[in-house]
Formats: structure tokens, C-alpha cells, sequence
């Protein structure tokens, strides 16, 4: 056990070498944010002599050493100039429950496409990154944006409806095709854009200074687009830059020498090509309008069922893509499969199979299962994805 004295030495001495190394670290020229620590070393000394308030005390400083680092970090980088480096942009997994739908456009030529891995997960003078997240329902519920990097809110636009641009007057969307957003400057002529955010969700204002990873509103459906997902767009001045080959590369495909994702998101965004984003379960056929308002989400059916539907949504299939699927009942026996070959290539596919009652379905849990097989020069690759449901 430690006594009282103990305690306070010890909270004291973490107190004293934060502070150390925060006045280490700070601007040298930020003449206000010395005075603050020069008081925050006298309050130090002044507490140490009160045993039952020291550790409540010292909580509230190391607090305002938080605060004032935060501070300073956000000043230096809008001093710096130097390249930013991102971290993920919205509060999601990568794979799990969110997927790049689209990157950057690293062609340039007129009517030309790739991405930056020589794919084509992109379109023509496409400027941003797309986030995707699942469907409506996921929205609804609310997914976050946060900021990438530290930096300076310049601009704000929120207000905007949360709809399928298509099935609007177009011009609703005249030199307003990023819908709600947040524009942001990291110092050196460097800006984010974050697009398509949902409507009276902004909480950033024009001139806040916002440290990386703070909360500025939700995904949404608003501006040029027809499913929720978030655009983050990095640009030099005018110029746009890919994140995943930022300022310099030498390889004509891949991330470049000097990508502007930190080493954290780098990792966790690895290039997928196709991959599935959604599956479930149904007793009704299911039809791809209700799958991308996050319809058919059942978590049960009746063993009276007449069929048991599986579907999945597949993020740019391909023609001659090979899929098979198949149904296991709650013996790990089989009860329904079928292959199919893609006969069109699609940005977002829809698969399903269906298996007909024999009688009562048996009780308990059943699995589907789809693999995608895309055959190349290289080689073959497949993706595989499952989903359950309980019958009773």
C-alpha cells in the first residue's frame, strides 16, 4: 500500500515531468503560452504542501497541459508548412463496417481513369477519397467525421438534404456537388475538404481551430451523390494530391515514396479489389433499393418460412467474375448452393440465392456463404464473406 506522502510524491513527479517536457516541446516564440506554464510551475509548488487537494489539483493541471498542447500542435503544424500526415477521418473500421468506394483519380488525362494502384476504383477527375459506410440504416444511426490533421476550419456549409441526387432537380446541386462540408487548412497551402456530410450535423465553425481526431459532425447523403459516404479531398493550393502517393513516387503504380496517411492508417487501408460490404438474410426476395437503405436486417425467421433468401453486395464485380454460394443448415450440412459467372461488370453488385422449404426448417443457426473468383495473368484471386441467421 502507499501512504499519503507516497501518493503525492508520485503524482507530483508525473505533474513536474509533464510539464518538463511540454515546456521542451512548445514554440519557443509563444510568448503567452510561457506565462501559462510559469504559472502552472507555481500552482505545482504551491499544492504540494496540501496533502488532501494534490492529487485533484494536479488532475486539473495535467488537464491544462492537455489543453495547452493541443493548442500548440495545431499552431506549429499551421506554421510548419511541411506536408500533413492523416489519420482515418471517420469513426469506422476499414473492411468491417466501411470501404473506400472510390480513390482518386491518379490518371489526369480527359476521359482516362485509374487509381492509384492502377485499378479502377475511380472515375473520370475524380479529387477525393470515398468512405462508404454500409447503407442508410448505418447513417441514420450516425457515423462520425473527425479531422485528419490539425489545422484551421475555413469554411463551412451545412443545410443541405440528405437524398439520392438523382431523384432531384439537378440544380439543387449547382457548385454545391460536395453538399454539407467542412474545408480546412493545415498551414504551407495545404486544405482538406470533407464532403456529403448529413444535414444540421456540423459543429465546426469558420475559424476554430481543431486539433486531428476531434468530432466535426456525421457521414451523410447530402451534395452530388447516391449513397452515403464521406469525400476527403487533399489539395496543394488548387492542386489536388492523392494521399496514397502524396507529394513524390517513384513506381508508376502503388503508394508513393512519401504517402500523407500516418503509418497507423496506412496499415489498416489496404487496396481491396472487389470486396463484399453488406449480406443478410430474408424470407422474401430482396430487392437492391431496400439493401441500400439497410433493409433486411432480420436477426430471426420462422421455421414456417416458405423460402430462405441470402444475399450479399459486392463492390465492383466484373464480367467473367466466377461467384458461388451456398446455404448451411444447423448440422453444417448443406442445404442450398449455386454458382453464377458475371455477365455484366457493376460499381455495386447484388448476389442472391434462395432455397425452398421441404417442410418446416429445422431450428437453429444457418450460414451462407459467397466466393468471388477473379481470374487474371497473374493468377486467380478470391473473396469469400458469410453471414448468419437463426430459424425458429
Amino acid at each position: 500500500m502507499f501512504s499519503g506522502n507516497k501518493i503525492t510524491s508520485v503524482v507530483l513527479g508525473i505533474a513536474v515531468l509533464a510539464l518538463a517536457v511540454l515546456s521542451g516541446w512548445l514554440y519557443v516564440g509563444q510568448k503567452d503560452t510561457q506565462i501559462k506554464l510559469v504559472q502552472l510551475e507555481k500552482r505545482i509548488n504551491e499544492v504540494s504542501g496540501n496533502e488532501k487537494d494534490t492529487a485533484k489539483e494536479v488532475a486539473r493541471m495535467l488537464g491544462e497541459f492537455d489543453a495547452i498542447a493541443k493548442k500548440q500542435a495545431i499552431e506549429t503544424a499551421l506554421q510548419s508548412g511541411a506536408p500533413p500526415k492523416f489519420q482515418l477521418p471517420l469513426g469506422c473500421t476499414p473492411g468491417v463496417d466501411c470501404w473506400i468506394f472510390n480513390y482518386v483519380d491518379a490518371d489526369g488525362s480527359e476521359g482516362q481513369k485509374k487509381d492509384y494502384n492502377c485499378g479502377n476504383l475511380t472515375y473520370d477527375k475524380h479529387k477525393g477519397v470515398d468512405f462508404a459506410i454500409r447503407d442508410l440504416l448505418a447513417m441514420e444511426t450516425g457515423v462520425p467525421v473527425f479531422v485528419a490533421a490539425p489545422g484551421k476550419v475555413v469554411g463551412v456549409r451545412d443545410g443541405m438534404p440528405d437524398v439520392d441526387f438523382k431523384k432531384v432537380a439537378p440544380e439543387i446541386f449547382q457548385r454545391r456537388e460536395c453538399g454539407n462540408g467542412v474545408r480546412i487548412s493545415h498551414g504551407g497551402n495545404w486544405f482538406t475538404q470533407y464532403c456529403h456530410m448529413k444535414k444540421g450535423s456540423i459543429i465546426a465553425k469558420k475559424g476554430d481551430r481543431v486539433e486531428a481526431g476531434k468530432a466535426i459532425g456525421f457521414v451523410g447523403l447530402s451534395g452530388k451523390t447516391e449513397f452515403p459516404h464521406l469525400h476527403f479531398q487533399v489539395s496543394k493550393g488548387k492542386q489536388i494530391v492523392d494521399p496514397f502517393i502524396g507529394t513524390d513516387r517513384v513506381e508508376a503504380c502503388g503508394p508513393g515514396n512519401n504517402p500523407l496517411w500516418d503509418d497507423t492508417t496506412a496499415a489498416i487501408l489496404a487496396y481491396q479489389n472487389p470486396f463484399v460490404y453488406n449480406g443478410g438474410f430474408n424470407d422474401q426476395r430482396p430487392l437492391a433499393d431496400g439493401i441500400h437503405r439497410g433493409l433486411y436486417k432480420k436477426g430471426t425467421l420462422s421455421k414456417n418460412a416458405l423460402k430462405i433468401f441470402a444475399w450479399f453486395a459486392i463492390r465492383n464485380t466484373k464480367a467473367g467474375d466466377e461467384v458461388a454460394m451456398r446455404i448451411l443448415g444447423p448440422d453444417g450440412k448443406q442445404v442450398g448452393a449455386g454458382k453464377d459467372t458475371i455477365k455484366k461488370s457493376q460499381a455495386r453488385g447484388i448476389q442472391i440465392m434462395d432455397v425452398t422449404s421441404k417442410g418446416a426448417w429445422p431450428p437453429g443457426n444457418y450460414r451462407s456463404e459467397i466466393t468471388l473468383t477473379r481470374k487474371s495473368i497473374l493468377g486467380a484471386k478470391s473473396v469469400r464473406a458469410r453471414r448468419r441467421i437463426s430459424i425458429k
